[in-house]
């Protein structure tokens, strides 16, 4: 069954800060010379991952994960902080802008304005919960202080309110003088983003299939008996009169191309003729018997919403704050995609909770599909197919060949080489007696090294039937964990 259908991530930023005249920054005597200094943040490369389908690559980021709204900048000597500055609004640039080897094309950028010459280790804090008058960065001392603050919340929605409002840091130690007065800064997104993937894979028996049909201009009546059509209804179909020598075009049959619900094509005498069609309006049915999971709800227990803003890369420090999320499926289905964040954990639970059904189910896929109508004789084959016989795996099926005999009586199905289908709707009982039972299971979510700060992870849970017993099993698959990923620009 199929639903209508975190993430990111490390991220590596290099930002550019513009000047911003109505703060104040607080400085330290004892430097010689002073100068503004420009900051820039956006990416120094794009860390992307495969797409198997058009063996290109794409970003973890969104681009509302990649949005900084205001930050805290820190200029820190000997673990002291220097000079501070809070930027409400940092102004977002376009380049392309230069960093060794690789080029950006978009970015912030602010100026620290009237800072002492020397060597610094730069840190940014972006999209803080707080503001200007924050206590907390006001009034640190020393590095050590600004890594101990606390960000994030007591509720996994007050902490992650929406992606363009995650947390940022980093830091960057460079020179800052009359000859170098613009660095770059790396940022790394504070949350892991995860993405979980949930598959139910229960013990299902196709009992039959076939298409309906729908003649030009008319999607809500179909066409013909269960696949079948006699001459009248493809001649609705088609939208003209079918003869034998005249009304349609017929056209030579290539049968390796074709192919009916799966299974190969073969005529008695060899090659034949059929009607050609394109984009044809079709919903493809297909009957299952076995087992159903509908209303699945899956909880996320124990998700941390808060973190220090040092970026500990272990899994185990002290900010007990945690919470949950919660997702639910809407009907039937086979797979659930869903995304969430969390700081660092070692591993989080998850509760899965639904009603099993076993019985027998009617999929309905509605689209286009385009092949050839042929003449099915007496119709034996798509009977049985749509009675439920069918040939081994990877067998063929057998029809009469040519458009031949009187086809006032003849059968027509059509043989397909493209579909372009989508589920019209829900996965649903097919009607008959069928069995409830609430179906309950929990599992954890444990990576190699845990959930770290500023990593994507991907995972997929699945829900497995015992054909026998119709007992289920749960089985996890490693997750994979991509690292920090840059924090890219689109």
């Amino acid at each position: 069954m199929k639903t209508k259908n975190i993430f990111l991530t490390a991220i590596s930023a290099l930002f550019i800060f513009a000047a911003c005249t109505e703060e104040k920054i607080i400085d330290e005597p004892g430097v010689s010379g002073k100068g503004d200094l420009v900051i820039e943040l956006s990416p120094s490369s794009v860390i992307t991952k495969a797409d198997p389908t058009t063996n290109s690559g794409y970003q973890y980021a969104t681009e509302e994960e990649l949005t900084v709204n205001n930050c805290w900048i820190f200029a820190v000597q000997d673990n002291t902080i220097k000079a501070r500055q809070y930027f409400s609004s940092p102004t977002q640039t376009t380049g392309p802008y230069k960093d060794k080897d690789d080029t950006y094309t978009k970015g912030y950028q602010v100026t620290l304005n009237g800072l002492n010459y020397g060597t610094y280790d730069f840190w940014v804090v972006a999209n803080p919960t707080g503001g200007a008058d924050d206590s907390r960065y006001t009034t640190c001392v020393d590095l050590d202080d600004l890594k101990k603050i606390i960000e994030g919340s007591t509720t996994y929605n007050d902490a992650f309110p929406n992606p363009s409002q995650l947390i940022k840091v980093g830091n960057k130690e460079s020179e800052f003088d009359r000859a170098n007065n613009t660095i770059i800064v790396p940022l790394t997104q504070l949350a892991a983003r995860v993405q979980l993937k949930i598959e139910i894979d229960l013990k299902w028996d196709k009992t039959g299939s076939y298409y309906e049909y729908f003649a030009p201009g008319s999607e809500d009546s179909s066409v013909g008996d269960n696949g079948l059509l006699d001459k009248r209804g493809l001649e609705q179909v088609l939208g003209k009169s079918v003869n034998n020598s005249d009304g349609v075009a017929l056209k030579d049959i290539d049968v390796e191309d074709y192919t009916y619900f799966g299974y190969g094509i073969k005529f008695e005498n060899g090659n034949s003729k059929g009607i050609s069609v394109e984009n044809l309006n079709v919903k493809k049915i297909t009957v299952y018997e076995g087992y159903a999971l509908k209303d699945l709800n899956f909880v996320i227990n124990n998700i941390r919403v808060n973190s220090l803003i040092g970026l500990p890369q272990v899994t185990d420090y002290v900010t007990p704050s945690y919470d949950r999320v919660t997702f639910k499926s809407e009907g039937s289905i086979v797979s659930y995609i869903c995304s969430f964040y969390t700081y660092g954990k070692d591993c989080l639970d998850v509760d899965l909770e639904g009603t099993l059904l076993n019985g027998q189910f009617r999929e309905e896929q509605k689209g286009t599909s385009s092949g050839y109508f042929i003449n099915d004789a007496n119709g034996t084959n798509t009977n049985n197919i749509k009675n439920g016989i069918y040939p081994e795996a990877g067998g063929t099926l057998t029809f009469v060949n040519g458009w031949q005999g009187n086809i006032d009586n003849c059968k027509f199905v059509l043989i397909t080489n493209k579909e372009d289908l989508a589920l019209d709707d829900e996965v649903v009982p097919a009607g008959g007696d069928y069995k409830e039972q609430s179906y309950k299971q929990s599992a954890q979510l444990i990576p190699k090294d845990g959930f770290v700060n500023g990593h994507y992870y991907e995972g997929t849970i699945r829900i497995k039937s015992v054909p026998v017993s119709g007992q289920m099993t749960v089985e996890i698959d490693p997750f994979k964990d991509f690292g920090p990923i840059d924090f890219g620009f689109n």
